[in-house]
């Protein structure tokens, strides 16, 4: 859940604003990066081993209910 919640954090804080004024002081830019970042890509545009996450529809879903199946099914 907290992953989740910093996922959203990110995308709705806009990227290149929250990476550059808030990432130092923000507890859920390291659990994204420990946890989510090696597939979505620390900048959140995807790698081969996971989808981006800005710029083009959630494959999951985009609430917070959608987005937790998400992650609890791996996908």
């Amino acid at each position: 859940i907290l992953a989740v919640l910093g996922l959203l954090a990110i995308v709705g804080s806009g990227v290149g604003y929250y990476q550059l004024k808030v990432a130092e002081l923000d507890i859920y830019v390291p659990l994204f990066a420990a946890h989510c970042g090696n597939c979505h890509g620390g900048d959140l545009r995807g790698t081969d081993r996971g989808p981006g996450l800005i710029g083009g529809d959630l494959r999951g879903g985009d609430s917070l209910a959608e987005l937790i199946r998400s992650i609890a099914r791996g996908g």
